[in-house]
């Protein structure tokens, strides 16, 4: 019979296999196209497929099998750093095609990101949205190397705890190892949550420019608005894995005769992978609410106030376009 953690593996895998299915029906229609934020959802859901792949091989191998645990615990966190990731873009706008700010403020603009040329092809928006040249206009290039510190940080903890799991606790370099590996931890999740805590801000002031400029809040705005609990939740049971030894797999504490507890199972699965795989759910439902956003932009426009005519929020008051 299945391990406690193999057995939630297995429902997760399913769980994310259905949202694989939807994302690439909609690539194989046209309805969803790879120059998208949608494609970030997509690598999401391959790295938590992969994740619970592991840890599924883990539940049933138990304990010894530590590198497919490592395995485990790394894709853990790509798969949160993306869908953070993922959650700023659809704020800001897709690397090729718009989606809030870009598809519907009269300027086209965004307080996160500068708007980039039509012309410019992916690869050099890419590279644009990590430069560091305009630090004033692009927070979200400052936000992208935040970003990778904290993912290299928390991976490189990860590995590092590792070593210590076949070894013994009481020789003071592993001990040094675990400390370090705390360390580096903690500083990661801590910056992943500060993020989550900016990006209340950024969803909050949209909110204010929509009624403003609008007349409601768009429904986007309310489905980022409601993925953002559960982004929250996974960030600070994040800091809760890397302070205290309830949480943490490299706890021999947390293991019995059959493998993880069931306790700690659910705890894990419950604040971690559920609240990954709800804020993934939400996220790509937003095409729903944003697939035409750009063709009533332009009619608000063709048919009231041209551009230049209206006022839009600048970062300390209102400024005409």
């Amino acid at each position: 019979m299945f391990s406690a953690g193999a057995q939630a593996a297995v429902v997760f895998l399913v769980l994310y296999a259905i949202l694989w299915v939807t994302l690439i029906y909609g690539y194989a229609t046209r309805r969803l196209k790879f120059a998208s934020v949608y494609t970030i959802i997509l690598l999401h859901i391959f790295i938590r497929l992969s994740a619970q792949a592991c840890g599924l091989a883990f539940g049933v191998i138990g304990y010894g099998a530590s590198g497919l645990l490592v395995a485990y615990l790394i894709l853990g966190a790509e798969g949160y750093f993306t869908l953070v990731l993922c959650t700023y873009r659809i704020l800001i706008g897709k690397l090729i095609f718009p989606v809030w700010h870009q598809s519907n403020l009269a300027s086209g603009e965004s307080f996160l990101e500068p708007k980039m040329p039509k012309d410019w092809n992916f690869v050099k928006r890419f590279r644009e949205s990590f430069s560091l040249r305009h630090l004033k206009k692009s927070y979200m290039s400052i936000m992208h190397w935040f970003l990778i510190g904290a993912n290299t940080m928390i991976i490189v903890g990860g590995t590092m705890l590792s070593n210590s799991m076949n070894s013994n606790g009481d020789d003071l370099p592993t001990q040094q190892d675990l400390n370090t590996s705390k360390a580096l931890r903690l500083a990661g999740q801590s910056i992943f949550l500060a993020i989550n805590l900016l990006l209340a801000f950024s969803i909050a002031r949209t909110f204010r420019m929509s009624l403003r400029e609008l007349g409601f809040v768009h429904n986007t705005l309310k489905l980022l608005a409601l993925a953002w609990p559960f982004l929250i939740v996974r960030g600070v049971f994040g800091i809760l894995q890397a302070t205290l030894t309830e949480f943490s797999y490299y706890n021999i504490d947390n293991y019995d005769a059959k493998g993880l507890k069931r306790s700690f199972i659910v705890a894990e699965y419950l604040l971690a992978t559920l609240e990954e795989w709800c804020s993934c759910a939400i996220l790509m439902s937003t095409f729903l609410a944003s697939r035409h956003d750009v063709e009533h932009r332009e009619e608000r426009l063709a048919s009231g106030d041209k551009p230049e005519e209206i006022e839009v929020s600048a970062a300390n008051g209102k400024t005409k376009v």
